[in-house]
C-alpha cells in the first residue's frame, strides 16, 4: 500500500507540475519547452528561486514548480526504497516468478499478495488476466 500510494502521489505531482508549466509565464515555458521529463524535473528541482520575491509572478511560479519537482523526486526515491524489500521478499518466496518474461517486481508482488496461501483463487486465465490488467495497461501505454 505504501508503494502504491507513493506511485499515485508521484503521478499527481507530475500532473500538477505539467499544469503549472502550461500556465507559467512565457519566459519559463521557453526554458522548459524541449526538455525530456527527467531533464525537466531535474532542471526545475535544481532551481533556487528567491523566496523573498514571492510577489513576482515568475518567482512565485518558480517556487511552485520547484516544490512539485522536489516532491516528484522524493516520491521516486521513496518508491525505489520500497522496491528493495519487496524484491527481496519476492526472491525469498518465489524466485522463479521474477525470472519469467514480462513479470516485474510490481506485478509479482501483486500476484503473491492476491494468491497468497490460496493459489486456487486464480482458477482460470481470465482471473489471472484480471489481476494483471492494471499493470499491463502501464506497459502498453505510450
Amino acid at each position: 500500500m505504501a508503494r502504491k500510494t507513493a506511485v499515485a502521489a508521484r503521478r499527481v505531482a507530475l500532473q500538477m507540475l505539467q499544469a503549472q508549466i502550461v500556465s507559467a509565464p512565457e519566459e519559463l515555458r521557453d526554458q522548459l519547452r524541449n526538455l525530456t521529463r527527467m531533464q525537466l524535473i531535474r532542471t526545475i528541482a535544481a532551481w533556487r528561486p528567491d523566496a523573498t520575491n514571492y510577489r513576482d509572478v515568475t518567482t512565485a511560479t518558480r517556487l511552485a514548480l520547484h516544490s512539485l519537482a522536489r516532491r516528484y523526486l522524493e516520491l521516486s526515491d521513496e518508491i525505489a526504497d520500497l522496491d528493495v524489500p519487496i524484491k527481496a521478499l519476492i526472491e525469498q518466496l518465489n524466485p522463479e516468478l521474477l525470472a519469467r518474461t514480462g513479470i516485474g517486481v510490481e506485478s509479482a508482488a501483486q500476484l503473491l499478495v492476491t494468491a497468497g496461501d490460496n493459489p486456487e483463487r486464480l482458477c482460470s486465465e481470465a482471473s489471472f488476466a484480471a489481476l494483471l490488467r492494471p499493470y499491463t495497461s502501464l506497459i502498453i501505454s505510450p
